[in-house]
């Protein structure tokens, strides 16, 4: 009996086999997916005399990952039995698309080539890129102005010419001009003398303005500024502490007598000569430089500062005795090659219906002031010296003030016959005020 049912049993399993082997293979060309097998399994049981076959549908899942086409993806038929293998052999490859993805590993792209970038402009880098700078064109046009450079040792006076509108006028004139002074309040020229042969720094301030514009170096010794720049000019300038006397006892304010004031004047000539010639200095050994005298005004009517006693407090004789003494021992010293009138110019500007109203106003009772030139009479000593050292008429580089036209034209005619004739007063023809 179990021969027999050994036997049925072999009969049964290949009359399967051959109807598995009869199945179609999936189309070479649908796409792999989830393909779901049902499997049949047969349980025999054997009892006594009876033989019963169990069938139990069994299901089992294969998962693969679908293949890359370029058609429309199709879902591929559940087959039960065993699946005939699908090879990518009989595939043909699409162009340019990946391979198809197959289970396992996958197999990365090689052979990478980045596209042609489309444009043909040049990539610019900065590691590449050469400078430009040597290859700028300035704008600015050529100054073509005659230059003026003039350093003036000085005081107070000096400050009162050349700061307020010295610097305008030049321009107004055509000229590039850098004018500065050496400052020390009061400083007679005795004074100067000891500062400058010690070269001590004794000035209170070096103020220097190059085209129209001011900087205060501060303390200085006159080196400091002689070296400073290749000058053109430099003046001197007496005391503003003239007297009448005869004895030489000067602690440096010299202020007794006008001709303390010139004991060494020469000698400060020749230190200032000899320290712009010096190898030490710094713009050149400078040999060209040519020297002046600054002259300065008479005190005004009402001055009380004590020094004007010295004058009997008469303003035509402190013009008179300055006048002389830059005759006597300013002008036989052949370097200074002549002197700036503003004592005269001032004077003249006097006699216009203007009258003595050129000095910084009198504080009665305090010595101060009626000295000092307020910012009218700044205008007649800075246009004096424009003029003087230009050549023009005053009245060619006119610049925009506070003051009237017809203010403005008695100045000028004031300082061009100061320049006309230095040592005389010229009476103004502007005596009716407007």
């Amino acid at each position: 009996m179990k021969r027999t049912v050994a036997f049925l049993l072999a009969v049964t399993m290949m009359f399967g086999l051959c109807a598995c082997g009869a199945q179609k293979p999936a189309d070479d060309n649908a796409d792999k997916g989830e393909n779901t097998t049902t499997t049949i399994t047969t349980t025999t049981t054997e009892t006594e005399g009876t033989t019963t076959t169990t069938e139990a549908e069994g299901t089992t899942t294969e998962t693969e990952a679908p293949a890359t086409t370029t058609g429309t993806e199709t879902e591929a038929p559940t087959t039960e039995g065993t699946k005939a293998p699908t090879t990518t052999a009989d595939k043909k490859p699409t162009k340019t698309e990946a391979p198809a993805t197959t289970t396992g590993t996958k197999k990365p792209a090689t052979g990478y080539i980045p596209p042609v970038p489309t444009s043909t402009e040049k990539p610019t880098t900065s590691t590449t890129k050469k400078p430009t700078t040597t290859t700028t064109t300035t704008t600015e046009p050529i100054d073509t102005r005659p230059t003026i450079k003039i350093l003036s040792i000085g005081h107070s006076f000096s400050v009162d010419a050349m700061k307020t509108y010295m610097p305008e006028l030049f321009q107004a004139a055509g000229y590039n001009a850098t004018i500065a002074y050496l400052y020390y309040p009061g400083c007679a020229l005795e004074r100067h003398y000891h500062y400058i042969k010690e070269d001590k720094r004794a000035y209170q301030q070096y103020n220097k303005c190059v085209d129209g514009t001011w900087k205060n170096k501060g303390t200085s010794r006159v080196t400091d500024a002689l070296w400073d720049e290749d000058w053109d000019i430099v003046t001197f300038q007496p005391s503003p502490d003239y007297g009448q006397g005869k004895s030489y006892k000067c602690d440096w304010g010299c202020n007794k007598t006008i001709t303390n004031d010139y004991v060494h004047f020469n000698e400060t000539v020749n230190l200032v000569k000899g320290y712009l010639a010096s190898d030490d200095n710094k713009s050149g050994p400078n040999t060209d430089v040519k020297f002046y005298y600054h002259l300065t005004w008479a005190f005004s009517e009402d001055c009380e500062l004590w020094s004007y006693m010295y004058s009997n407090f008469d303003q035509m004789t402190m013009y008179n005795d300055f006048l002389k003494a830059t005759k006597d021992y300013v002008l036989p010293n052949k370097q200074i090659l002549g002197y700036i009138p503003c004592i005269t110019s001032v004077q003249n500007a006097r006699t216009s219906w203007m009258g003595d109203t050129f000095n910084e106003p009198v504080v009665p009772g305090t010595q101060g002031d009626g000295y000092h030139l307020n910012d009218k009479g700044d205008l007649v000593a800075a246009m004096t010296w424009v003029a003087y050292f230009t050549g023009k008429d005053a009245n060619s580089f006119k610049i925009s003030t506070k003051y009237s036209d017809d203010e403005y034209a008695a100045i000028a005619e004031a300082v061009n016959n100061a320049i006309k004739t230095p040592d005389k007063v010229t009476e103004s023809s502007y005596k009716t005020e407007p």
